[in-house]
Formats: C-alpha cells, structure tokens, sequence
C-alpha cells in the first residue's frame, strides 16, 4: 500500500486497512463530451410534447384569415414580398392602428391629473439640472476670466 494511504489510515482510523487502491487511473463513467446536468434528446428545457402544444396553444382557431395572413407576411422580408403583399400588410396595419386610436377609452380625471402632476415635476426637476449645470459652468468661466495675473496694487488719490 502507498505510504500517504497507511498515514491517512492511521490517522482517520476507521478504514479497513485490507482496501487495496489504485492509483494508476481514474475511471470515467460518462460519454466523452457529455455535459453535466443536460439530459440527452431534449431541445432546451421544453420537451419537444410541450413544444407541440405550446405551438398549437398560440395559433387560436378563432383567428381571422386576414390575421393569420398578416402574421405570416411580417416574418417575411420585405425584398420577399410582392407590390400586393406590402399592400395587403400595410393596409391591415393601418386599420388595427386606427381600430386601437378610436377604442382607446378617455383617461379619468384623476388619472389626467397624476399625469399631469408627474409631467411638470419632472420639467420643472430637469430645468433645475440644467440651470445648476449651467450656472456652475458660468462661475468657474468668470473666475478664469476675472482672475488676476499678479499682484493687486491699490492706489489711492489724496483729495478726493
């Protein structure tokens, strides 16, 4: 037996000193390159069932035509597409565009005012910013510009 092992023995005293060990090499139970904690045949963390009904949870049968066309023509590139294609696309989103402007509900009055509370403090907190940066950038000119080259001599007439 090594001579590190019958110390180790000793000292912990609870091994059977009949053990043998190998020391010539290390056995590797896994496949070479195999990453630990990834589970062969799986496509991230989705299995590829609930990647099937994930996929078919988002199509809804109740879906327009037109909906389901201009979901397919936006993963399109434009140079794909043809003068009808573009038109077809922009003039469906021009119409959910105005659609959303005319149902969008009228904001209460409380929530006008919290909007509006919100708006001019944060005017009236980035105009302070910028009168502070501004006044601070004058004072350290005026300084270099006022700031005397020698010695002030003070003279003073008699008489006056």
């Amino acid at each position: 037996m090594d001579k590190d092992y019958q110390n180790f023995v000793g000292r912990m005293g609870s091994f059977d000193d009949t053990l043998e060990v190998e020391t010539d090499f290390v056995k590797h139970y896994g496949k070479i390159g195999m990453h630990w904690g990834r589970r062969s045949g799986r496509s991230g963390t989705l299995s590829k069932k609930m990647g099937a009904k994930l996929s078919e949870m988002k199509t809804h049968s109740t879906d327009s035509e037109d909906f389901k066309q201009k979901q397919t023509l936006k993963t399109k590139k434009i140079r794909e597409m043809s003068n009808a294609d573009l038109q077809t696309l922009n003039t469906r989103l021009q119409l959910e565009r105005s659609y959303k402007d005319l149902s969008k509900q009228d904001m209460s009055a409380g929530r006008k005012y919290a909007n509006d509370v919100l708006v001019n403090s944060s005017k009236q907190a980035l105009s302070n910013v910028v009168i502070k940066g501004m006044s601070a950038g004058l004072d350290s000119l005026l300084k270099k510009a006022i700031k005397p080259k020698g010695p002030v001599q003070l003279s003073f007439v008699k008489g006056m």
